[in-house]
């Protein structure tokens, strides 16, 4: 294989390769994200793919995207903060998914860290409010998360033309899961998370993280299950109220609001924006503990809040702890504050749980002193 160049047409971060012996062009995953653990090469000719890591939903999302490819672009909206005067390294967050783009966007905290280069980071809008103060440019790719995979040849050339700016550029690695030491999630959201220290100090709170596309207590016909869901989670405030009068309860995330009592507070929204964005981060970070359904939605909660209940299925067995943030460094300290449980489990078994840690967390901390206590 000789290398020809990169090619960038939207998410996917590609060589272009030929290969003399069998005269065919190549579209190669460079080792970029997912790309460092499964990367698929692209016959550009016949768009078949090679996938030797047998990752097939990584894979397909190369071959349909190429094979849909058009000359068409999203606007992109480049933000200048500071000049780029150094080698710039491009960290391009664009995905189909939302946890996907955020966990790449928290890996630009190790290069600002190091002050070494100018960063660029390449985003969609649903994150461009979390790009954190320090890069040189954002770029804000109009793309929505369902189009995220597209191939955009017309991007693909605007992005190298930008490009030419710089005095070099390298393409970050975009770890899919950076290590928790290499960010502060306040960087990003610029919201101070909940303190453990001042548990007791401040009135119980809880949220619980909403979503309509993955249910508690899943199986129901779909036509009925957003009304279950309503049902268990009146049922498992209902419980803890009672065990806790003084608990200041929400339901935030994406959904119609309504059809709760008046003594639970609705942040739902059918579509996120910022205002409810900021309006989230806020309480989650007012909260002793928010508890929901595994997924995308549980990423910034479980970085911001007190403590952290999950509900999950045995389908998600292989994206485990891959949506928790965690807030603090004392595995003693995590382990209470951050419980799994099965996506099953009942209002009064969860409401026993969180009522638990609630209650015995100062005596817990107590009895598990950090490393200054006098000797």
């Amino acid at each position: 294989m000789t290398t020809l160049g990169w090619y960038m047409p939207g998410m996917r971060q590609l060589a272009r390769a030929r290969c003399e012996p069998c005269a065919r062009d190549w579209f190669i995953d460079l080792p970029v994200g997912q790309g460092q653990f499964s990367p698929v090469a692209l016959d550009a000719s016949t768009g078949e793919t090679v996938d030797p890591a047998c990752v097939t939903w990584w894979s397909d999302w190369l071959r349909d995207a190429h094979r849909q490819r058009s000359d068409a672009s999203p606007a992109f909206h480049i933000r200048q903060h500071h000049p780029a005067t150094r080698q710039v390294v491009v960290l391009n967050c664009i995905d189909v998914l939302y946890g996907h783009a955020l966990l790449k966007l928290f890996n630009v905290q190790r290069y600002l860290d190091a002050g070494q280069v100018d960063v660029v980071a390449i985003v969609q809008p649903c994150i461009a409010a979390l790009v954190p103060d320090g890069v040189a440019e954002t770029w804000v790719v109009d793309l929505p998360l369902r189009d995220g995979a597209m191939w955009s040849d017309r991007l693909a050339r605007d992005f190298a033309a930008q490009m030419t700016r710089f005095p070099g550029v390298a393409f970050a690695a975009a770890q899919s899961h950076p290590h928790p030491s290499t960010f502060s999630i306040e960087n990003f959201s610029r919201v101070r998370p909940f303190d453990p220290a001042s548990w007791s100090e401040l009135p119980p709170t809880l949220t619980f993280i909403w979503r309509e596309d993955r249910l508690w207590l899943p199986g129901l016909p779909r036509f009925t299950a957003r009304h279950h869901q309503t049902r268990a989670v009146i049922d498992l405030l209902t419980m803890l109220r009672r065990r806790l009068p003084a608990l200041d309860v929400a339901v935030a995330g994406i959904g119609a609001p309504g059809g709760l009592p008046e003594w639970i507070a609705d942040h739902r929204v059918p579509k996120p924006y910022a205002a409810s964005d900021r309006d989230w981060l806020a309480r989650y970070a007012e909260s002793h503990v928010v508890v929901g359904v595994h997924g995308s939605n549980m990423i910034l909660p479980s970085a911001h809040a007190g403590s952290c209940f999950e509900l999950i299925g045995g389908d998600r067995s292989g994206n485990f702890l891959q949506d928790i943030v965690f807030n603090g460094s004392d595995p003693r300290d995590l382990f209470f504050r951050t419980r799994f449980m099965p996506i099953e489990t009942s209002p009064a078994a969860l409401a026993e749980s969180i009522a638990f840690v609630i209650e015995r967390y100062p005596q817990f901390r107590d009895l598990m002193p950090g490393p200054d206590v006098r000797h």
